[in-house]
């Protein structure tokens, strides 16, 4: 597929199945720019990478030193690095599991970013669109992500991870808090989830995040019998004492 224009002068060519959403693309945008002075130079890791969108657009950004991303998917792997070879920019991008794909010897990170899979729904969406499954309640990998970074992340250092209201915010919360973490909300979004495109991922989808509302799981609002609406949200978590800059 042809490459598309994004912003800030990154151009991202999507395809081989490599989940990519452009309505995130200005939400990842306004996060960097409410870091931009405070992070210019930052050593900077792009956790699940996917298409190369949030690291690439931070390399535009940031300046960063250096910037690795990651990836378990070998087809996701290929992509951002051809992604960051068209854009000119210089990376490191290895196929692995989270922090296992990192090779020994780097340093620590000023920067961490990640927006990993984080949809709820029964093991058929698992099977289906691994790339969206997130656990019954879409916070799994938010464990991983507060529990796994703490020797990643370099002093003083952050994480920036987005996460929508359909994945168990009170879990979520209670992970990064739970190890140390302070939370500040540096963009937001609504986001408008259309029932025919919430079944294509998995049938039956529409009905569970329904069932999950009333259980208190997730934050949705009804709008019409074929839709709904859901925060999108970037949060920086900081070990500092107040989530800064």
């Amino acid at each position: 597929m042809a490459a598309q224009d994004v912003g800030m002068g990154v151009r991202i060519e999507t395809g081989g199945g490599v989940h990519f959403d452009p309505e995130n693309v200005q939400l990842f945008i306004n996060a960097l720019l409410d870091i931009e002075e405070a992070r210019q130079g930052a050593r900077i890791l792009d956790l699940g990478c996917g298409t190369g969108l949030w690291g690439l657009l931070a390399s535009k950004i940031l300046n960063p030193t250096s910037l690795v991303m990651v990836d378990c998917d070998p087809c996701s792997v290929e992509l951002a690095k051809k992604n960051a070879c068209s854009n000119g920019v210089s990376c490191e991008v290895h196929c692995g599991d989270l922090y296992e794909a990192i090779p020994a010897g780097i340093p620590p990170f000023d920067v961490i970013l990640c927006n990993p899979p984080q949809t709820g729904g029964p093991i058929l969406l698992k099977e289906q669109r691994p790339d969206k499954y997130g656990g019954q309640d879409g916070a799994d990998f938010f464990d991983l992500l507060a529990r796994g970074t703490g020797a990643w992340i370099a002093n003083g250092g952050c994480i920036l991870f987005s996460q929508h209201g359909l994945a168990n915010p009170r879990r979520v919360l209670d992970s990064f808090q739970g190890f140390g973490y302070s939370l500040r909300i540096i963009a937001e979004q609504e986001r408008l989830f259309e029932r025919g495109a919430v079944n294509a991922a998995c049938e039956g989808l529409w009905e569970y995040q329904l069932n999950a509302e009333k259980e208190g799981l997730v934050e949705l609002k009804l709008s019409g019998a074929q839709s709904f609406t859901s925060w999108q949200r970037v949060y920086l978590a900081s070990k500092s004492g107040l989530a800064s800059n």
